[in-house]
């Protein structure tokens, strides 16, 4: 699957336009059943293909309001995914976390490949806060701004 993030433009790896297809698809991954370590890792590997998918293509579009801060649609594009795929994905990744922390074949991973990631989600479980999502969301529109000024 990580193949076809080298293969295809950002454009077409993800529509981040429907909203409701990219919930679908986050939500599908806190559906899956994990029943062994073996299944642990599959869904690991799913979630990081999926996220990586979604951040190829919120970077292409920051990149290209970057490049012409003047055009409409392209700021469109770029504020769409600062006020609601940002804060979507914040909610849902502190949904995924716990899906992983609380798996029982969590701490079953092996320590020298998974031992980073394992207390990189832990601390990220301990510190979400729903509350501070608009809080983000705020900053994302001031950095917006900033850019369009020095744009």
């Amino acid at each position: 699957m990580t193949q076809d993030l080298n293969q295809n433009y950002y454009k077409e790896l993800i529509d981040l336009q429907d909203v409701d297809g990219v919930e679908a698809q986050i939500q599908s991954l806190l559906d899956v059943q994990i029943e062994s370590v073996s299944d642990l890792k599959k869904w690991l590997q799913a979630e990081k293909d999926l996220m990586m998918k979604i951040a190829e293509a919120m970077t292409g579009h920051q990149v290209d309001f970057y490049r012409n801060t003047e055009d409409a649609d392209i700021k469109s594009t770029y504020l769409h995914d600062q006020q609601v795929i940002q804060p979507l994905l914040m909610k849902y990744e502190a949904k995924l976390n716990e899906k992983v922390c609380e798996s029982p074949y969590f701490n079953k991973l092996d320590e020298n490949r998974y031992g980073l990631m394992r207390r990189f989600r832990e601390s990220k479980v301990k510190l979400f806060r729903e509350e501070n999502i608009p809080l983000m969301v705020k900053e994302q529109e001031l950095n917006t701004k900033y850019s369009e000024i020095m744009g």
